[in-house]
């Protein structure tokens, strides 16, 4: 599959589908035992990750910490 399709295939789940990819893919960095957050490492410095790229995940992160924030 490439990232393309990836993408396709993630924007027409529902956020409850897409919540739970970014459980499972959790569950995969956990699973890795240190290789996981060695490559979210590796993808933040990746020259390909366009700046657009990366305010999504920046806004995708604030928006969880806000969400943190407001049901504490």
């Amino acid at each position: 599959m490439s990232p393309k399709e990836l993408a396709e295939e993630f924007w027409n789940m529902d956020s409850e589908q897409q919540a739970s990819f970014f459980n499972k893919l959790a569950d995969i960095v956990e699973q890795n035992q240190g290789r996981g957050v060695m490559q979210l490492d590796y993808i933040a410095m990746e020259n390909g990750l366009y700046p657009h790229g990366a305010r999504l995940i920046n806004t995708l992160s604030d928006s969880i910490k806000e969400n943190i924030k407001i049901n504490k």
